[in-house]
């Protein structure tokens, strides 16, 4: 069995199981906060703290339930 060491898969795939357990309604109040949690950090101007609101952008994206959005976010942000 191979062990996923990229933090974002595993966040995100922890995410998306504990999401599922959640009613449509629950979702959208982690997606919220997640967005909101990003655009604070986005403010910094700090390019590490930059990077992770965009994380945290696709991560609200993918608690809304949209995860080509969170993908686009995350190729965006994904270092070259």
């Amino acid at each position: 069995m191979e062990y996923c060491h990229d933090a974002f898969t595993l966040t995100a795939a922890v995410l998306r199981a504990v999401c599922s357990a959640m009613t449509q309604e629950q979702r959208l109040v982690v997606a919220e906060e997640l967005r909101v949690q990003g655009e604070r950090l986005n403010e910094l101007k700090d390019e590490s703290m930059v990077r992770l609101a965009a994380t945290l952008s696709s991560f609200a994206a993918l608690a809304r339930g949209e995860p080509d959005e969170a993908s686009e976010v995350f190729r965006a942000i994904r270092p070259r």
